[in-house]
């Protein structure tokens, strides 16, 4: 059973929190939780006998993405603006703006769809682009979260993926 305790925080600070939450589309639990355990990670503070309970450890950013979903056999096309908010060796956490992906709610979809995500970490690179299998999908304030595994992509946007994943660039 996982060992839980409670802990409070003065009012600017509970405060503050809320808002970085929301501007993470996060709840405040959550956000602290990820903080303190990035922090922990990087610091060796993690008790002992601990360990990190995902298999690759998370890179946290914010930058554009487009997902792209062949349905129907390839005879229909969608895509979907969105944000990479978390990227790791294996893959990474998508977020679109309200309830649906590709104008489809989530539980219109396999639990493992796959789809393409295309992006750039900069402006001046190439484009990426990584086929993904869903992992998990969930609405949190009124976005959805998917995260991904990423099932393959070229040899040269792999090898560049993960060299900056690597080495926490982004």
């Amino acid at each position: 059973m996982e060992h839980q305790k409670t802990y409070s925080l003065s009012g600017e600070l509970a405060e503050a929190l809320e808002i970085m939450a929301a501007k993470v589309d996060s709840s405040p639990e959550a956000l602290l939780e990820s903080i303190v355990a990035q922090y922990a990670g990087r610091h060796g503070g993690l008790p002992d006998g601990a360990e990190e309970r995902r298999a690759f450890p998370r890179v946290d950013i914010s930058i554009p993405a487009m997902v792209y979903i062949e349905e129907d056999g390839e005879a229909s096309v969608r895509y979907q603006p969105a944000r990479i908010r978390d990227v790791s060796p294996g893959g990474m956490r998508i977020v679109c703006s309200g309830r649906k992906l590709c104008g489809r709610l989530a539980s219109d979809f396999a639990p493992d769809v796959e789809f393409d995500v295309i992006f750039s970490f900069s402006e001046d690179m190439k484009p990426i682009r990584f086929r993904c299998r869903a992992a998990r999908m969930e609405v949190v304030a009124e976005e959805l979260h998917i995260g991904t595994r990423i099932v393959s992509s070229d040899a040269e946007g792999g090898a560049l993926y993960d060299k900056i994943v690597s080495s926490g660039l982004c």
